[in-house]
Parts: structure tokens; sequence; C-alpha cells
């Protein structure tokens, strides 16, 4: 899944296509999507991910989950924004407005 998303980047940013907001396609299974969920919308650590997982979180990515399985696909694909904060070498100019 990682290896994936580093992946499709690297071709984004060969092809010049740097922006402050870049963005990449997640596919995952089942399992990978727990994991997903957890890690980027619920905040957990990979650590916490072993044993730490409040059973309403845990409850909620379930049901997600099944919602979005419910088309009888192997696989959720999610899009997964990257926000970059700084770039050196790179022509993006940041915001002044922030």
């Amino acid at each position: 899944m990682k290896e994936d998303v580093i992946a499709q980047l690297t071709a984004t940013l060969a092809q010049g296509e740097i922006t402050p907001d870049l963005s990449a396609n997640v596919v995952c299974t089942k399992e990978e999507a727990r994991e997903y969920l957890l890690l980027n919308f619920f905040g957990y650590s990979e650590e916490e991910l072993a044993s730490e997982i409040e059973a309403d979180d845990e409850k909620e990515v379930a049901d997600e989950i099944a919602e979005l399985l419910e088309e009888g696909e192997d696989t959720i694909t999610f899009e997964h924004e990257i926000a970059l904060q700084c770039c050196a070498g790179c022509d993006v100019v940041e915001d002044e407005s922030n």
C-alpha cells in the first residue's frame, strides 16, 4: 500500500507536476482499510494499532468498511491527499496569507 503511493507520487513529481497539494489513490484490502482509516482519520499511531484501539472507533471503522464493500468488491480505494509544508528546490510558492 505505502510503496504504491510512493510510486504514484514519484511519477507525478517526475512529470513536473509539483503543486502544494498532491493526491494518490490508495487501494486497500479489508484489513489494510482498517489500518488506513485508523491511522489517517482517527489519528492512531502504528504502535497503537496492535492493542490500543477504542471500541467505538473500531466499530465505526468496521461499519465504514462494510458499507464500502457492499458492492461485492474485494478492495477499497481511498484518495489520499498530501499537503506540502516545505519544498526545497521546487517552484512551489507558499501562500502568503497563512
